[in-house]
């Protein structure tokens, strides 16, 4: 047996889906000694590194490629760049210094092994290998770990595969990414909202609170008082100068603060309308866009129409209170007629209204415009390869490992609820891919946002608060009826139950009550949009005691992303381990995506051995 060198290639995948954090990218371009490098890909992968390590081991002239990393990003070009640029650096084509320099004149055998989107960096690698790479370099395996597969894009060139080559496909039905996610390939996006100041909009957010004890005091300091300043009596219920002031003063902050966030959000929608610097790699230089502007001028203009409308809804409010503020006078009544707020529940009702059959509205309009500027391209994947063979030699030669067992979510029985949720998302996608409608795009946003658990709470309280409110809401409807038809006595207390029941009618008016009615309906139809969406409960959180480290006697659920340990044992007091939450979006998205490549599985590992064409030591 000839002593052929062959040559494991490790191709790192995109970590950040929506390209905004760039601390995700893969390793450096030019990295020759990635165990040193934090941001490492494959870094968090011993298992797999330990594996593949004892693979080499085994064989006299078996070499390990890890220096190749690129920028990760969720992107159609920067994919295509990168396999490209790998296929020259290993072999010196288009100005690259050649990796493997002494193996130009000999025969030699590449495995390649790509998580996530490396596979489709590897995809591209065939298609420039087939042009550049020496007649006697040849692939002869392949290992796609969870990658998705294009229909349109990064479609696999089979001319410099050797022709007893091996291809094995590793994937995970839990896993959301390679089923839903990679489908769009999306624009730069990094440090954007960091450059723009969006931050800042989230501490002057966090500045806005209201100081109810100043609200009960103001209240309780209501006494009948003579609101004549003439000799003439006339007695109101009068809330104490002192107190109502620092209620007025309170609230005309609060609405200086509102103001001030509408201001730097409308700063921020202007930067984002402008180009954006990205700088790449050096090899990308030329290569892949450097600038952009994250919304388009006309989107960016009608995102500050919305914003102008409601800030001027609440000029009514701060008119009043000013106005009252400014007399010294705070009547009871007053208060409730001071709080101008119908003309901006009207305002904020319609901002928030959508059609539940066309998923449009203007906020809805609004999210799906930003998502269609941020998508580079739209093509539904598939979980196969096999699709991109048929028409090849290579056909047969597909090994296909399935390690949703191997997912801990596996344990909790939930398969018909998960395969119900993502079988509705793949039929939205599939849609959209033949019409690009923005129903279709939403119907994807709010099936996710439907079944993540804090949303899945916060739609049964809505739908609970609304129904409770419509319930108040005819009742003071009611009660303003009836006020109509109060006798107007000349003489009455303040204190008199007919004058009582006037003042509490003073609580609200018609245009507030129609205001709220709109509001409750603008939610109301978001409750139903969410409820039909939701496919029911998917994160489990078990919670187990360090007294009782195996629940069920049974194995304990490993920790997502961290190595087994023991439960530590509490002599003293009784201590719990932080609870886990599997099944969140995140979860599919990110863990269940990354179970491929925790280990090289023995089904795997025994197609790569089988095709080494090294000796044995």
């Amino acid at each position: 047996m000839r002593d052929i060198p062959n040559i494991i290639v490790l191709v790192s995948g995109t970590t950040d889906p929506t390209n905004t954090d760039t601390r995700s990218h893969s390793a450096s371009y030019q990295n020759t000694k990635p165990l040193t490098d934090p941001d490492w890909y494959w870094g968090e992968n011993p298992g797999l590194r330990k594996d593949i390590e004892a693979l080499r081991q085994r064989y006299t002239n078996v070499h390990i490629f890890t220096a190749h990393g690129w920028s990760g990003d969720n992107g159609a070009s920067n994919r295509r760049v990168a396999g490209t640029y790998l296929a020259n650096r290993l072999c010196g084509a288009e100005g690259q210094v050649a990796y493997y320099k002494k193996f130009l004149k000999q025969e030699v055998a590449f495995h390649f092994i790509g998580h996530s989107h490396g596979g489709n960096v590897i995809n591209e690698l065939t298609r420039q290998a087939a042009k550049v790479w020496p007649r006697t370099w040849k692939i002869r395996s392949v290992t796609y770990l969870s990658t998705p597969f294009f229909q349109r894009q990064h479609q696999v060139d089979t001319g410099v595969f050797h022709e007893e080559c091996k291809i094995v496909n590793v994937h995970n039905q839990y896993d959301l990414t390679q089923r839903v996610v990679a489908d769009f390939s999306l624009l730069p996006f990094h440090d954007a909202l960091e450059k723009a100041g969006f931050e800042q909009v989230t501490q002057l957010l966090a500045d806005i609170h209201f100081d109810g004890q100043l609200l009960k005091d103001a209240i309780k300091s209501t006494r009948p008082r003579d609101a004549d300043d003439s000799w003439r009596i006339n007695l109101k219920l009068l809330m104490a100068s002192d107190k109502a002031g620092k209620l007025y003063d309170h609230c005309i902050q609060l609405l200086e603060k509102i103001n001030g966030i509408f201001a730097r959000l409308r700063e921020i929608i202007r930067t984002l309308s402008k180009p954006f610097d990205f700088p790449v790699a050096i090899e990308l230089q030329g290569k892949a866009a450097t600038k952009r502007a994250i919304l388009p001028e006309l989107l960016a203009g009608r995102f500050i129409g919305e914003l102008d409308k409601l800030e001027k809804s609440l000029s009514p409010l701060m008119k009043a209170l000013k106005d009252r503020k400014k007399s010294g006078k705070y009547p009871l009544d007053g208060l409730f007629d001071d709080l101008h707020v119908s003309t901006f529940l009207k305002a904020l009702a319609q901002f928030m209204r959508v059609d539940v059959k066309t998923l449009s509205g203007p906020l809805c309009d609004l999210i799906a415009g930003i998502l269609k500027y941020q998508i580079e391209s739209f093509d539904n994947t598939g979980t196969s390869p096999r699709a991109q063979l048929k028409a090849t030699p290579f056909s047969a030669s597909l090994t296909d490992v399935d390690i949703t067992a191997a997912d801990p979510y596996s344990q909790f029985q939930l398969e018909a609820t998960y395969k119900r949720f993502v079988g509705r998302l793949e039929t939205s996608e599939i849609r959209y891919d033949k019409y690009s409608a923005q129903t279709d795009l939403m119907d994807l946003i709010f099936t996710l946002a439907a079944n993540v658990g804090l949303v899945q709470n916060l739609v049964s309280d809505w739908g609970k608060t609304v129904h409770n409110l419509r319930v108040i809401l005819e009742w003071v409807t009611v009660s303003l009826k009836v006020e109509r038809f109060l006798p107007d006595l000349p003489v009455i207390t303040p204190l008199s139950p007919i004058n009582l029941l006037r003042e509490a009618s003073h609580l609200a008016s018609i245009p507030v009550v129609a205001s709220l009615a709109e509001l409750c309906g603008a939610v109301e139809s978001f409750v139903t949009v969410l409820k039909e969406r939701s496919v029911g409960k998917m994160e489990v959180t078990p919670l187990f005691s360090p007294l009782q480290p195996f629940p069920l006697n049974q194995t304990r659920l490993p920790i997502p992303n961290k190595a087994l340990e023991p439960f530590p044992r509490a002599p003293a007091k009784l201590e719990f381990k932080p609870a886990v939450t599997y099944g969140t979006m995140d979860y599919f998205m990110r863990v269940s995506h990354s179970v491929s490549r925790q280990e090289l599985y023995p089904k795997v590992r025994s197609v790569i051995e089988g095709q080494i064409t090294s000796k044995k030591r």
